[in-house]
Parts: C-alpha cells; sequence; structure tokens
C-alpha cells in the first residue's frame, strides 16, 4: 500500500516487479496508476474516514464520466446520522443486519455504516466504482460485502434489505438561455426527488426494498413546496412510515441561496441572460423552496412527516442538540 501514497514518481519496472505486469495494467486502466515517460506515478486519493480508508479519484478526473467522486461533506454527513439513527433502532450485537448501498461510488457510504459482519450489497453503474468498491472492501476487511453493476432508473435490485441507502449524483445538466456552450460556463440544474433520472427511482423502490422495520436514507439538494418535498413518493412514504427530513435553512427559490443550491455556475454568471433562473425555477411544476439534507425512512414507524433543522460544517456535522431531537423522532 505505500506506493498509494507517493507524491513523487517511481520508476515503471520497480512498480512492474512488485505488482506483476497483469496487476499493473489493470491499475492503469481503472486510472489508480498512470505512466509518465518511464516513471509511474499515483493520482489517486486514499481519504481516511470512520476509521477505514477509501481509494477514490480525488478532484482529477472530475468532469469524467466515469469518475469516483472525493469525499466531501454530504458523505461523512449521510455516515454520521446513520450511525446515530441505526444505534438507536437496530441491536449492536446482531450480525445479521443487510445493507443495500446504492449508487456506491467508493463504497464509502456502505462500508462507513458497517458493524461487525453485515452484509453489504454496493450497486453502481459505474463499473470504476465497482472496481473501486470491491478494492477497498477488501482494504478495509470487510470480506462479506459484494457489489454488481446495476442501472437503478431501468432495474430493481433483488431481495429486501434492513437498510437502505443513497447518496445519487445530483445534477442533471440543462440547457438555459443565454448559455454560450462554446464557453466554460458550466451550469447544472438540481431536480432533486422530482423528475431527476436517478434519485427519483431510488425514492420509488425504496420501500419494497425494506424489511419490515428498516431504514431508508437518501441525500442530497431537494426541492420542497411550503415547507414539504414535493414529490409523491415522499407522500406515499409518510402515510407508510416516520418520513424525516433533516434539513439545511429551506430557502425561497428565487432566493440566491436556493440558486446557489440549484446551480453551479462557473465562472460566468453574469454571462447569463437577465431573469434566467426565475424562469427555470418556475418551470418546474409550482415548487417554490429549496433545501439540502438527509431523507430518512423508518418503515412501521408511526406515519408523519417531520422537518428537523440541522446544520452541518466539517467542525460538528449533526448538531449536539439535534442528537436527542433525532432519536425522539425516529422513536415514535
Amino acid at each position: 500500500m505505500i506506493f498509494f501514497l507517493l507524491s513523487c514518481n517511481v520508476e515503471k519496472k520497480k512498480i512492474v516487479e512488485v505488482l506483476a505486469k497483469d496487476i499493473f495494467l489493470h491499475l492503469l486502466e481503472l486510472g489508480i496508476l498512470e505512466e509518465v515517460g518511464a516513471d509511474v506515478v499515483c493520482p489517486a486519493h486514499l481519504t481516511p474516514l470512520s476509521d477505514n480508508y477509501f481509494l477514490n479519484d480525488g478532484e482529477k478526473h472530475n468532469d469524467h464520466q466515469e469518475h469516483i467522486i472525493q469525499i466531501v461533506l454530504e458523505q461523512p454527513y449521510l455516515i454520521e446520522v446513520s450511525k446515530i439513527v441505526l444505534e438507536s433502532k437496530f441491536n449492536k450485537n446482531d450480525c445479521k443486519h443487510s445493507v443495500l448501498d446504492i449508487c456506491t461510488g467508493s463504497g464509502v457510504i456502505g462500508q462507513g455504516i458497517q458493524h461487525g459482519k453485515w452484509s453489504v450489497l454496493g450497486l453502481d453503474i459505474n463499473w470504476r466504482a465497482i472496481e473501486y468498491s470491491r478494492f477497498n472492501a477488501k482494504l478495509n476487511g470487510f470480506s462479506q460485502n459484494s457489489y454488481s453493476l446495476q442501472n437503478i432508473a431501468k432495474e430493481t435490485p433483488d431481495g429486501k434489505y434492513d437498510v437502505v441507502i443513497s447518496n445519487p449524483p445530483y445534477n442533471a445538466m440543462v440547457s438555459v438561455d443565454g448559455w454560450d456552450k462554446s464557453s466554460d460556463l458550466d451550469i447544472t440544474l438540481h431536480a432533486g426527488v422530482f423528475g431527476n433520472s436517478v434519485s427519483k427511482p431510488i425514492m420509488s423502490k425504496a420501500y419494497n426494498l425494506l424489511n419490515d422495520d428498516g431504514i431508508f436514507f437518501m441525500v442530497g439538494t431537494t426541492l420542497l413546496k411550503n415547507g414539504k418535498i414535493w414529490h409523491p413518493d415522499v407522500e406515499e412514504l409518510s402515510e407508510k412510515g416516520t418520513l424525516i427530513f433533516l434539513h439545511k435553512v429551506i430557502a425561497p427559490a428565487t432566493s440566491w441561496e436556493a440558486i446557489r443550491l440549484l446551480f453551479s455556475t462557473t465562472p460566468n454568471y453574469d454571462k447569463l441572460a437577465p431573469g434566467v433562473f426565475k424562469k427555470l425555477v418556475h418551470s418546474n411544476n409550482g415548487f417554490n423552496e429549496v433545501s439540502w439534507g438527509i431523507i430518512i425512512f423508518i418503515k412501521g414507524g408511526t406515519p408523519g412527516y417531520h422537518l428537523l433543522y440541522n446544520l452541518p460544517t466539517d467542525g460538528e456535522l449533526i448538531e449536539t442538540s439535534k442528537i436527542k431531537d433525532l432519536k425522539a423522532l425516529i422513536d415514535l
């Protein structure tokens, strides 16, 4: 593992001697190693989190379709919140719990919440994600984990699980008036759990994938209407169990904070035509608010929809005062 941490180039022939040629070529294909003339360098990141280590692409391949996302706020936030809920609901000594990690990426979410001999099945549409997840599972000693290619938008996973958890991609490219596609302006419109090609099927399939008393978690930016997540699948879940939205500030849809959450505009925000944001926001079926946070659904819990405000930071992902409130809601 030492060579993964190297920041300098190493002679290729030495790496081949250590790894064997077939392994070396496979690591080249994955992008874990990179040739620089007669030398080799490792551009991948090895990130510590939750007593484990995760190989990921870092920021190097952010614009690449098969990029394995680096660890940012949302993964540790989802892991920490999930652990609080699961420790309250599940018996720590029970090794039979099963986890379905949808859009697994580098495997960080499923492995981050894993306890003892819990089984984890990770799914992703990206073949590099599956390879990274398998590597990280071996690195972290989770021999019982398995990872498979699957398009959640078109296929439904087999079986039922105690935990279904997901950190899906939640930005979709759109064309807007005033956007010169030949420029370096990048605009993404977030559709949240309404209309998004990945998060929407996850939400609609979650209930049937859960065992009785199972728990579903999903993180992302979310569209709301008058304080409620505006989607029929969310409404249906809240009628079948306890639905909690642990969220940051809820912003009016035309405010700067909402625009910041909905769009990524770098670096030419001032080149957009006047009224573009307002036009797009109001074309999305009447949602009028935007927030970011974690959807938590407890199958078999007391039916209802609950908002719980929390402001995650690098120093405190979930405020101490909010932990008690969250535990009270999940025990309904």
